[in-house]
């Protein structure tokens, strides 16, 4: 956190504040829509201490200094971040369990389409160590994990499914990662969810190419159980209302155990939902 003339309300959440000083301007991430204003409100009528989550502070004057000591990951500070995060998530555990939950689903991406945002080795020593805590602790809860990650994960892989998740989400197609071989490697430790491309095929695709694709996937990772079949990430605006309506209602068709995947090979079940 910085700490000067601007003051908490302007370092929060004053725009213009922030312009004058950098000459830039930002765009709030639409998941704090909504948030930024109550949380400042709370802050002045100190309802929200926010000092559990400072780990440092710098006046303006110092600003070079503090984001140099973050880039460097000295004192400890991304660490500190990450153990923050740890013991937010069991606390989110034993809140669902309260609430009667059965499985949770947790984020966020380890990956772009073309590599991981980290190397294995800073994965192993930063990251590691705290999901693999914060799974022991939905598992004690009494709850079963779907873990989501988009992306190319495979030189992450062996760490993520030593993290003790009962299924993981999505698999992503476009990234190179196949449903089929995952289901091979390691259909006898975990589920598998997806994947049904959202990027191109329930985007842009024709309603015959959706369910071709859905029963792909059917095909690939289906036998013996532990496959929910799904988008490759999300059914998000873009997606063409047919196109959902044809994976939906494929899945419906042949999602049914026992599968018969010969079936699968030669019906079509475009023309009953057009």
């Amino acid at each position: 956190m910085l700490k000067g003339k601007l003051g908490v309300k302007s370092w929060l959440g004053g725009r213009r504040a922030t312009e004058r000083i950098t000459g830039l301007k930002r765009q709030r991430p639409r998941r704090l829509k909504g948030c930024a204003e109550p949380a400042i409100r709370m802050i002045g009528q100190r309802r929200l201490d926010p000092s559990p989550m400072l780990t440092h502070r710098f006046p303006l004057q110092q600003i070079v200094e503090g984001f140099e000591l973050v880039a460097g990951y000295r004192d400890g500070v991304v660490k500190a971040v990450i153990d923050l995060s740890v013991n937010l998530n069991i606390e989110y555990a034993k809140e669902c369990a309260r609430h009667g939950a059965d499985f949770v689903m947790t984020g966020d991406d380890y990956a772009s389409t073309e590599r991981p945002l980290m190397s294995p080795a800073t994965f192993r020593e930063l990251m590691f160590p705290g999901v693999k805590k914060v799974f022991a602790a939905f598992k004690e809860a009494g709850l079963m994990t779907i873990k989501h990650t988009d992306g190319n994960i495979s030189p992450l892989l062996e760490m993520i499914v030593d993290i003790g998740m009962d299924c993981l989400d999505p698999i992503d197609p476009i990234s190179g990662m196949d449903i089929g071989d995952m289901k091979r490697r390691y259909g006898d430790r975990f589920a598998m969810k997806g994947n049904v491309d959202c990027a191109h095929t329930l985007t842009f695709g024709s309603m015959d190419a959706v369910v071709e694709e859905t029963k792909n996937v059917i095909r690939k990772a289906g036998r013996g159980g532990g496959l929910i079949v799904s988008s490759s990430n999300s059914i998000h605006s873009k997606v063409k209302p047919q196109n959902y309506l044809a994976m939906v209602n494929t899945i419906r068709a042949y999602g049914k155990y026992p599968l018969r995947l010969d079936q699968l090979e030669t019906s079509g079940a475009c023309p009953a939902f057009g």
